[in-house]
């Protein structure tokens, strides 16, 4: 088998184009989807974050709602009520309408200026 010019020019040929499709081609897209993957993977890592960073003030929010009511609690006491002796019978005292309105407003005026402290 005899090598001629020919068969010389179209191996360069072949290789000039094969060099020039890679480099102008190939390249630039193998680039772009590997640009593309990385990038959605950052965007992945990213939403992974967020999340734990919205899981741990969803947890912060709980925690401290329950340390408010438990301070509420604490502060808000209900006056405890003496023991009454079953055996004595006593009637229950009679309170008219103007004691109970004026006891009324004692303990929203007491309320309202306790409240305020809670914050």
């Amino acid at each position: 088998m005899e090598i001629n010019l020919t068969f010389c020019v179209q191996v360069i040929n072949f290789l000039l184009f094969y060099h020039g499709i890679s480099y102008f081609f190939l390249k630039p897209f193998v680039k772009f989807i590997q640009m593309k993957a990385a990038s959605r993977e950052q965007m992945l890592e990213d939403f992974a974050n967020k999340e734990l960073q919205l899981k741990k003030l969803v947890h912060d929010r709980v925690e401290l709602v329950q340390r408010f009511k438990s301070m509420l609690k604490d502060r808000y006491k209900l006056p405890s009520v003496p023991v009454v002796d079953v055996a004595v019978e006593k009637s229950p005292p009679v309170v008219t309408e103007q004691q109970r309105a004026e006891m009324t407003v004692q303990l929203s005026a007491h309320f309202a200026a306790e409240i305020k402290n809670a914050y």
